[in-house]
């Protein structure tokens, strides 16, 4: 049996006492700690080993029992008598972690690792802290060094390609391909493989990579998905077109190869991703075939189905595939708003009136299906159908400032001031900081002459909020026309035209106040442009034969 020094025993006791009551008492413990020390000083090399291991148990046992504060307590006066030792500090260190005292636990690891730089589970300890506090370039080192020693730790490994995966690609890289060749192809390693090749533009590597993420894993819709983005990106589209195939044969589920399906489409249909990027349209248009098949039932796919091919550029078959879907009776008011909206928002007019109305009554309580007509109409130029859906819609939703605002742009088209200026007037109060509200009513006081001043407050108002609306240019340019401020009209409308996307109305504009200040020439080249856009309109043509 190892021998114990004299004072051994009474310090035990003494030392057992003090743990006991330490919860009870002010301070001892610095006292004990400093009576510790200065009795180890004392001690022969056996002894102090024997309370060094007495205490490192005691600790032990502590920690198991998640009494991490007294455990802490006992490695620190293990450590008080074998101070070359890093296990107490280890210990320690360990202890803190456990209670979420990160910094506390990465200064007694760095403090066993002054003292033991070459035992694994201390550098691998010292490295997970490391990251805890977010001291990464130190993770990394640490990383790197263990695997020095030991190249097949996947731990270290895995760790240090993760860590430098953003700053360091090439070398997570590495770390990635020695797992994949040496240790595992495990999922985690190769997703995160494919996403470093995806982000260098290594596309050819990061399929090759996914295809054997398909190997573990044959079914998974994520890695499909991946895998679809990445052949488009590669420009690859008939792989990326033939691999839907492949979904069709290894997802067995038909919800899941449905909703895998669906959520490709989606950011192509919204315009999240644009139909120019090489190889999207060819993408889309498989994927519209594989959606009418998957689910040939229901609605939903057929509907997503034409939203692709419009997006791809397809108008009769996105004719055919919406009409479908429109006309299932089973569809709901928002996908089939949602159809209508996106031909009707894209200015296809005449497409969304021949895609709307056979199905509309269906929806006849709904407020806005009645005002997608109206308005299609009112664009279109049938003001008689535009009027009396756009009321209908009123009579459903009275507090509807955008279809009273439609109303009164209606009734300008029909020269019907005072109920022009009615439904104006309604929008307004409705509504009455609409910038586009405000220009419309504005334009209509213009139109007919009257109330200018008025007309003038509203679109600077509207100014005041969008000063680069050409719209909003044009309409105020033609009040100054109106108020015969000619130079001031000149000024506006010059500067809607120069913004781009001028119409022919605002060419007519232009070409009326040149004319009004005499430049014929101006005036003659205005009017060209205006009949260039509009070559029906037999009054722009009479203006610009009297130009000439």
């Amino acid at each position: 049996m190892r021998p114990i020094h004299p004072i051994a025993i009474p310090l035990l006791i003494a030392l057992t006492a003090a743990g006991c009551t330490a919860s009870r008492q002010a301070a001892p413990r610095e006292t004990l700690e400093t009576a510790l020390a200065e009795a180890a000083m004392g001690m022969d090399n056996g002894t102090r080993m024997h309370l060094t291991d007495r205490f490192f148990v005691d600790g032990s046992v502590l920690q198991l029992e998640g009494h991490y504060a007294d455990a802490i307590a006992r490695f620190e006066r293990a450590a008080l008598f074998a101070p070359h030792l890093a296990a107490p500090r280890y210990a320690q260190a360990r202890c803190y972690d456990a209670m979420g005292r990160k910094d506390s636990a990465l200064l007694r690891i760095r403090q066993a690792l002054e003292l033991d730089s070459t035992t694994l589970d201390v550098r691998l300890l010292a490295a997970d802290l490391a990251v805890a506090n977010g001291e990464i370039r130190e993770a990394i080192d640490l990383y790197e060094g263990v695997l020095q020693q030991y190249p097949d730790n996947i731990q270290a490994r895995f760790n240090a390609a993760r860590l430098q995966h953003r700053t360091n690609a090439q070398r997570a890289i590495e770390h990635y391909e020695y797992i994949r060749r040496n240790i595992t192809s495990d999922y985690q390693t190769l997703l995160n493989l494919s996403d470093l090749y995806v982000t260098l533009g290594r596309y050819d590597e990061a399929i090759r990579t996914m295809h054997d993420l398909l190997l573990l894993t044959p079914g998974s819709t994520d890695v499909y998905m991946v895998l679809a983005h990445t052949y488009t990106m590669a420009g690859r589209t008939a792989d990326a077109a033939a691999m839907l195939a492949d979904v069709d044969r290894f997802v067995p589920s038909d919800s899941v190869r449905l909703d895998f399906l669906m959520n490709q489409a989606r950011p192509i249909a919204r315009g999240t991703t644009p139909i120019s990027e090489p190889g999207v349209r060819i993408y889309a248009l498989a994927l519209a075939e594989h959606l009418t098949a998957s689910s040939p039932s229901a609605w939903q796919p057929w509907q997503m189905a034409g939203m692709l091919a419009y997006r791809a550029g397809d108008s009769v078959a996105a004719d055919s595939l919406t009409a479908h879907a429109m006309g299932e009776r089973a569809i709901n008011r928002d996908a089939w708003l949602e159809s209508a909206s996106t031909w009707v928002n894209d200015g296809y007019l005449t497409r969304a009136l021949h895609l709307m109305l056979p199905s509309a009554s269906r929806f006849h309580a709904e407020p806005r299906v009645a005002y997608l007509i109206g308005y299609s109409y009112y664009r279109t130029g049938s003001l008689d159908s535009a009027e009396r859906y756009l009321r209908r819609s009123i009579a459903l939703e009275e507090e509807n400032a955008e279809a009273w605002s439609c109303l009164g742009a209606t009734y300008t088209r029909q020269e019907k001031p005072a109920a022009a200026e009615n439904a104006y007037q309604r929008a307004t109060t409705l509504d009455p900081d609409n910038a586009a509200i405000l220009n419309n009513y504005a334009y209509s006081l213009a139109h007919f002459n009257r109330k200018l001043d008025r007309a003038m407050k509203m679109i600077t108002r509207a100014l005041d909020r969008e000063p680069e609306n050409e719209t909003f240019l044009d309409t105020k340019g033609w009040i100054h026309y109106r108020l015969r401020e000619y130079n001031e009209a000149l000024r506006y409308i010059q500067r809607s035209v120069d913004i781009g996307g001028a119409g022919p109305d605002v060419y007519e504009h232009l070409g009326d106040t040149q004319l009004a200040l005499g430049n014929r020439t101006e005036a003659r080249d205005a009017y060209r442009r205006a009949v260039r856009l509009d070559p029906d309109n037999a009054e722009l043509q009479r203006k610009y034969q009297a130009a000439r």
